[in-house]
C-alpha cells in the first residue's frame, strides 16, 4: 500500500462508520503511513451531554467514552485504509490493558493516537487489534489495547 496522509472531517467520518449525533465521538481523523496509524480529535465542548449525571458539581468524563472514541478512530482507520473492507461493519469486540491516568473535564480537547497492531483479512470475520492513547495538553490521560471484528 502507498504511503499517505489523509484528513477526514466529521461528515467524511459519517460515510465510513454509522455513528451519528450523540454517539459519534470524534470530530476529525488523520490517517498516516500505510493506514496503520491515525490521530483523532474530540472537542468535548460540543458534547456536554456526556458529563450529565457523572459527579454532579464536579463533572468528569466517564472512561467508557474515551474507550469508544479510540475504537471509533481505529474503525475509521481500518475501513478507510482497506478498500475491500469499506462496506464492512466494525464492531468493538474487546479491550485489555486499560489505564486511566488523568481526569477529563468539560470543554477539554482530547487527542487520540491509534496504532494498528494486527489486521486479519484472510477469512471472515475480519479482525483488527490496536494500541491507543488519549492525550490532553500533552499529558496522556488514558491508554488501552483493543480489538474489533468485521463480521
Amino acid at each position: 500500500m502507498n504511503k499517505f496522509k489523509v484528513v477526514l472531517n466529521s461528515e467524511e467520518i459519517k460515510k465510513i462508520i454509522p455513528h451519528r449525533d450523540k454517539a459519534l465521538l470524534i470530530d476529525g481523523v488523520e490517517i498516516f503511513g500505510s493506514g496503520d496509524m491515525a490521530n483523532a480529535i474530540c472537542h468535548l465542548g460540543l458534547r456536554a451531554h456526556l458529563f450529565d449525571g457523572h459527579f454532579p458539581g464536579d463533572p468528569i468524563l466517564p472512561g467508557i467514552f474515551i474507550q469508544e472514541a479510540m475504537a471509533q478512530t481505529g474503525a475509521v482507520m481500518v475501513l478507510y485504509s482497506n478498500l475491500e473492507l469499506r462496506n464492512e461493519r466494525f464492531l468493538f469486540s474487546g479491550v485489555e490493558s486499560v489505564k486511566y491516568r488523568g481526569i477529563v473535564r468539560p470543554n477539554s480537547v482530547l487527542f487520540f493516537t491509534v496504532n494498528l497492531v494486527h489486521l486479519k483479512k484472510a477469512s471472515k470475520p475480519f479482525a483488527a487489534k490496536f494500541s491507543a492513547e488519549a492525550i490532553i495538553d500533552d499529558k496522556k490521560v488514558a491508554s488501552a489495547v483493543f480489538s474489533g471484528i468485521m463480521p
